[in-house]
């Protein structure tokens, strides 16, 4: 005798219960999951946790919003922003910079594989990329200064220009 595939054996059952079912989940299943999860305010679809749209209707949202990466052709994170493709940029990049502390420069690296755009965004900035440095007071935990940064923080990455 031939064995059935899980589909065949699972056919006209519940994914979640086994019991018979009309559609992929039954009745209870589902009311248990909207329950659990809540409604997208959207789309009336299973939302995703702690959202308030499932994750169609935000990469959809995002997509509108911020354009595709014309890369990777996804939805964009934030303006002229890709997290998957600037993640890989910056990973990629570790290994050219140092903060002189193990512990800063892992929390540096995960920000920078996290941001969703260059709002969120931590840089490192070696000293000799600042200019006009100005001693502005001495408070409780060390001396506060003021300066310009040579070149700018990361706004977006010019895929034309690889920087």
């Amino acid at each position: 005798m031939e064995q059935s595939s899980d589909y065949e054996q699972n056919y006209g059952r519940c994914m979640k219960c086994k019991q018979t079912s009309i559609s992929l989940v039954c009745q209870t299943c589902d009311s248990n999951l909207k329950e659990k999860y809540g409604m997208c305010k959207k789309c009336e679809q299973i939302k995703s946790i702690n959202m308030g749209w499932c994750y169609a209707c935000i990469y959809n949202y995002r997509e509108k919003k911020y354009g595709k990466c014309i890369e990777c052709k996804q939805a964009n994170t934030g303006q002229d922003w890709c997290q998957t493709c600037n993640s890989k940029r910056f990973q990629q990049n570790f290994n050219n910079w140092t903060s002189g502390n193990d512990d800063l420069d892992k929390f540096i690296q995960t920000n920078q594989l996290s941001a969703k755009n260059e709002q969120q965004l931590l840089e490192w900035i070696p000293y000799d990329r600042f200019h006009a440095v100005k001693y502005i007071a001495e408070g409780g935990f060390g001396k506060v200064y003021e300066a310009s940064w040579k070149d700018g923080n990361i706004l977006h990455w010019d895929v034309n220009k690889n920087r």
